[in-house]
């Protein structure tokens, strides 16, 4: 999550909060 919050991982920019959520729901096979 701090990776994400730093602007570290790809496709997600800072204050992207729609973008963080899609990319954990990504990795949990959750749907947001």
């Amino acid at each position: 999550m701090n990776m994400i919050r730093k602007g570290q991982v790809n496709g997600v920019s800072k204050g992207d909060v729609v973008g963080q959520v899609k990319f954990i729901a990504d990795i949990f096979g959750v749907v947001a």
